[in-house]
C-alpha cells in the first residue's frame, strides 16, 4: 500500500493561512487561493585535496600537479584568501629561512603565479546560471628551493573562507531554522492580487 501520510521534510516548511467564505444569495463568489515561496541561499562547494607534500633532493624551481575546487550556488558567494606565506623553515638557525612559494587558481593554459603573501584577497562570484550549474578551478602550488635553503621541512598553511551573501532571515550563521511564523503574519507582503471581499 502508499503511504500519503504528509511527512516534514526538514529542507522546506510551509505554514497554512488565511480564510474565505461566503453565505448569502450573492450570484457571484471569488476566492483567492495563492502560495509564495521563499528561498534560502545554499551552497555546495569541495576541495578535491588540501595539501601538498613537497619531496625534494636539490634546488630548482618546481611546480606541482593541481587539485580542483568546486563551487555551485543560488546566489552571491564570497571566497576570501587569508593566511597563506611562504614556507617556513621548521628546524633551527637556517641559512635562508623560507621556500619561495607560488599558487595559481584556473585553467592550466593561463598560469599566472601569485606570491603566497600576496593571495590575501576576496573574490565574489555573482549569482549566475553558471554558478547554479557548477564552477571548476584548478588550484596549483609552486616552490623555489634555492641552494641556501637548508636541510629541514618547511611548511605553512592558508586559510579559505566561503561566505554567502544572500541568506534568507529565517536561517542562522549555521545553516538551521529561525524567526519562522508561529502563525500567520498579515504584515508581511502579499505577491497576488487584491483580496478584499465584494
Amino acid at each position: 500500500s502508499v503511504d500519503n501520510t504528509p511527512h516534514l521534510d526538514d529542507n522546506a516548511r510551509a505554514y497554512i493561512s488565511g480564510h474565505a467564505e461566503g453565505a448569502c444569495n450573492k450570484k457571484v463568489w471569488e476566492a483567492i487561493i495563492s502560495a509564495r515561496a521563499n528561498i534560502a541561499q545554499w551552497v555546495d562547494w569541495e576541495f578535491e585535496n588540501t595539501r601538498w607534500d613537497w619531496y625534494v633532493r636539490k634546488p630548482g624551481d618546481y611546480y606541482a600537479n593541481s587539485f580542483k575546487f568546486k563551487l555551485s550556488s543560488n546566489g552571491d558567494v564570497a571566497v576570501t584568501f587569508a593566511d597563506f606565506d611562504d614556507l617556513g623553515y621548521l628546524g633551527q638557525d637556517g641559512v635562508k629561512e623560507t621556500i619561495d612559494t607560488y599558487y595559481f587558481a584556473g585553467l592550466q593554459r593561463d598560469i599566472e603565479w601569485i606570491r603566497a603573501d600576496e593571495l590575501e584577497c576576496t573574490h565574489t562570484f555573482e549569482d549566475s546560471a553558471e554558478l547554479h550549474a557548477g564552477l571548476e578551478f584548478k588550484l596549483w602550488n609552486r616552490i623555489d628551493v634555492t641552494p641556501c635553503n637548508s636541510a629541514s621541512s618547511y611548511a605553512n598553511a592558508g586559510k579559505v573562507t566561503i561566505t554567502l551573501q544572500n541568506q534568507k532571515d529565517f536561517i542562522d550563521d549555521d545553516g538551521n531554522w529561525v524567526n519562522l511564523p508561529p502563525m500567520y503574519d498579515d504584515t508581511l507582503p502579499f505577491y497576488g492580487p487584491d483580496q478584499s471581499s465584494s
